[in-house]
């Protein structure tokens, strides 16, 4: 309730001070919209994913639905993705059905992902703007939106990382990768702006290397593995289950890195801060079977 109240809070200022939410007032501006979007987004998304952990399953809707809802709203399509992707994560590592099972509602998952990304996709991107953005062929353009959304989110990015190693001279670290940490209205301008908005790198998705190797080249790209490696090993002999919901945001952020970078960003930071608060205070961790909570 807590996290609802200060979610509402936020909301409500926006509104006040810059009118309706995207959703509700204008589509396209929902990269601008709004104050305090780095607090916000990751308290919305902590609400649905500890939603289900409530054994009340009328608290279970309300609070899931709170968060998905005012996601939607905000028309954070990306956010809405990575949200179902750790309450997954949260619910594989907690149940205690078969796999079967579990990879059937993985591929369910999948298709409501792409159904919804499609969905708000189609709502902020007009059909006919999406495809001559994109410069998709004569051939393809009667494909269904889900399937063209799907492969130009997967291609574009490794397209733009190999343009911009193939490409962009390397003039030493800036250290912008570190700019993402820090609350928006400290940031200072990125020193790699003109490149992100070359004509070359299409939708500014360039996998979750792009800042890495823009500052350190080839090393760029080789140190963040190792480290991400480092990571993985830490979650698996220790973070599980103890720590599955820190675990869940790590996972998740994985899941997304042939798009961008989830690791660095200050949103990211806030909630595995909040999870680690509600995983030690709140949920009562006992060593009785795998996988039980």
């Amino acid at each position: 309730m807590i996290f609802c109240a200060v979610a509402l809070l936020i909301i409500l200022f926006n509104w006040v001070n810059e009118g309706p939410p995207p959703a509700v007032g204008d589509p396209t501006s929902y990269l601008t919209y709004g104050r305090f979007r780095q607090l916000l987004f990751p308290l919305l998304t902590v609400i649905t994913v500890n939603a289900f952990l409530d054994t009340s399953r009328l608290r279970k809707l309300f609070f899931a639905g709170f968060g998905m809802f005012w996601l939607a709203i905000y028309i954070t399509r990306g956010l809405m993705v990575l949200t179902f992707l750790e309450v997954f994560f949260v619910f594989a590592m907690t149940t205690k059905i078969s796999r079967r099972k579990l990879y059937l509602l993985s591929l369910g998952g999948v298709a409501v992902i792409i159904a919804g990304a499609t969905l708000i996709g189609n709502i902020r991107t007009a059909h006919a703007v999406f495809l001559a953005f994109l410069q998709i062929r004569e051939k393809y353009v009667d494909w269904p939106m889900a399937s063209l959304w799907l492969t130009s989110y997967v291609s574009i990015p490794l397209s733009n990382l190999c343009w911009m190693l193939k490409t962009i001279p390397y003039h030493g670290p800036t250290f912008a990768f570190v700019y993402p940490l820090l609350p928006s209205f400290l940031a200072p301008v990125d020193p790699h702006l003109a490149i992100h908005s070359d004509l070359r790198i299409i939708d500014g998705a360039s996998t979750y290397l792009s800042e890495y190797v823009l500052d350190f080249s080839y090393l760029g790209a080789y140190i963040p593995n190792i480290l991400i490696g480092s990571a993985s090993a830490w979650v698996v002999e220790r973070g599980l289950p103890r720590q599955f919901l820190v675990s869940a945001i790590f996972l998740t952020c994985i899941s997304f890195i042939c798009f961008s970078d989830m690791f660095a960003p200050l949103s990211t930071l806030i909630q595995v801060l909040i999870q680690s608060v509600v995983q030690k205070r709140c949920l009562h961790w006992e060593p009785v079977t795998p996988g039980e909570v």
